[in-house]
């Protein structure tokens, strides 16, 4: 770790990021399988709405419906998930918050008439992007914290290669934009209790409120989050109304992009695909299931400690930042446990869910919204950390388990069957 440390500590500021990007598109080689039968199309199915819009200037899906009518096994069927509007026709499952922000990679992919492969791979290198920018900003939080750059860009890289955030880089999944967006919001909370500036609660609501285009959940890590932000407002002499007003309105915008999407396709602002899916099983086609009602009957006693587990086996070193923000929290750092009650209330959530990892994936895909927050803790005690051997072996062994995930043999041999164990079925 010297020699990185040393390498890193020379050159531009941000070099160890085009290090970083070379590493996830040439592990692009190893993760794919054929475009078609892989986990970046058959799972988090946005790409259907990015074409829908790109392709016909339309929000629905009645196509590709269409083609999956005729033939259940058809391109269409594959990667389209449905969900009835309050018109009858037919939209996308998902939320459209990544399938808005992908519109302009397909655009050009597609402009360029590079073909659906390319259009794909378009798409995903969205989500690389958007993984390269968590590590951006944990590298900007450790900096923040006290470190030097240098120590600041291995930390950046431990989160960068050794978390699933490298896995899902690589997929066109929602999971790495909500992750950046949380995660951003509370470096805005930092820099705000910096300078104290009502731009950067501005840009905390605009990020935050996007949060509801993605998925509804999303928003409770950053719930907790907020009883110290009107803290930290309140505590302040002057500017009080306007941090408040720039929080409010920066939220409010974003989050009316995801009330209005959903109550104008499903007839409610609180009502998303989520809750009037479409089935497409050939003995349940055409059925409606709403998730939401539906979806919470794990037994928490299996599902909560099962997710928190799979958080240490997929990347082990996060027992010290865990242990580090616990010990924080016990101090009475108001930061600390306001993460801590972030990072425990996703949990719990999951746990209560009928797929508590995220269904076919490797690792705690879901949890992927709260692990970059981890980022705090190992950087306010990095000192300590980079001391302990152990440390250091629990990162090797997290870096070997993160590139397990080029193999999908691990995913059914190992992921599947865990989240089978901690989990009462659908």
């Amino acid at each position: 770790m010297r020699v990185l440390a040393g390498i890193l500590g020379t050159g531009r500021r941000y070099d160890f990021l085009l290090v970083l990007l070379a590493f996830y598109v040439v592990s692009y080689g190893l993760h794919f399988n054929g475009l078609e039968h892989d986990f970046p199309t058959m799972l988090d199915k946005h790409y259907a709405l990015t074409q829908s819009i790109v392709e016909y200037g339309a929000l629905d899906l009645n196509r590709q419906w269409a083609a999956c009518e005729e033939n259940l096994s058809s391109q269409p069927c594959r990667d389209s998930q449905f969900a009835v509007g309050a018109d009858g026709n037919k939209y996308a499952f998902f939320s459209p918050g990544l399938s808005f922000l992908g519109v302009p990679f397909y655009y050009a992919a597609h402009l360029a008439g590079f073909g659906r492969d390319v259009e794909l791979a378009s798409l995903i290198f969205l989500n690389t992007i958007l993984g390269l920018l968590i590590v951006l900003v944990i590298y900007r939080i450790s900096l923040h914290c006290g470190n030097s750059a240098r120590d600041s860009k291995v930390i950046s890289l431990i989160f960068g290669t050794g978390t699933i955030i490298y896995t899902y880089s690589q997929t066109f999944a929602s999971d790495i934009i909500g992750s950046l967006l949380i995660l951003t919001s509370f470096y805005m909370y930092l820099l705000y209790v910096k300078d104290g500036r009502p731009l950067n609660l501005l840009f905390l609501g605009l990020l935050s409120g996007y949060l509801y285009t993605l998925k509804f959940n999303l928003l409770i890590p950053v719930a907790f989050l907020m009883p110290l932000i009107l803290m930290d407002i309140k505590g302040r002499d002057k500017g009080r109304a306007v941090a408040v007003i720039a929080l409010a309105a920066g939220f409010i915008a974003t989050f009316s992009i995801g009330a209005l999407y959903y109550n104008a396709l499903f007839g409610s602002p609180f009502r998303t695909g989520y809750n009037s899916a479409l089935l497409k099983g050939p003995t349940t086609f055409g059925q409606v299931r709403d998730y939401v009602a539906t979806g919470f009957g794990n037994n928490p006693l299996k599902g909560v400690p099962g997710v928190f587990f799979a958080i240490l086996i997929s990347s082990p070193f996060l027992a010290f930042p865990l242990y580090y923000m616990a010990r924080g929290a016990a101090s009475r750092d108001r930061i600390q446990i306001s993460l801590l009650l972030s990072v425990a209330a996703s949990i719990i959530l999951y746990g209560f869910y009928l797929t508590p990892l995220g269904s076919w994936c490797f690792g705690p895909r879901y949890a992927l919204s709260v692990i970059p927050l981890l980022s705090y803790p190992l950087a306010m005690r990095y000192g300590d950390a980079r001391k302990s051997r152990l440390f250091w072996v629990l990162f090797a062994l997290s870096v070997a388990v993160t590139l397990a995930s080029q193999n999908f043999a691990t995913w059914n041999g190992f992921w599947s069957p865990y989240e089978n164990l901690i989990s009462d079925g659908e």
